[in-house]
């Protein structure tokens, strides 16, 4: 499979809540879906964010050996082993 774009990425998103949210919600109308699928896609925009920025708090800033660069193809090429 191919990868996606980030506009491809939300195209798809919206189309899966979309589809989920008229199974779950058959009885409501398109104004009440559609607010559902803008919350939908929002808690999980919100949900993304919180788990990013979770990541770049625990990324790693300083040389270890496990992101050593021993072929000089990146950074380490400067500054080797520490």
């Amino acid at each position: 499979m191919a990868r996606m774009n980030r506009n491809q990425y939300e195209v798809a998103r919206r189309a899966r809540i979309v589809a989920e949210v008229a199974r779950q919600y058959p009885d409501d109308n398109q104004e009440e879906q559609a607010a559902i699928v803008e919350d939908w896609i929002d808690d999980e925009l919100q949900a993304e964010a919180e788990d990013h920025a979770e990541y770049l708090e625990n990324i790693e800033d300083t040389p270890c050996l496990q992101s050593c660069d021993d072929w000089g193809t990146g950074e380490g090429q400067f500054h080797g082993r520490m």
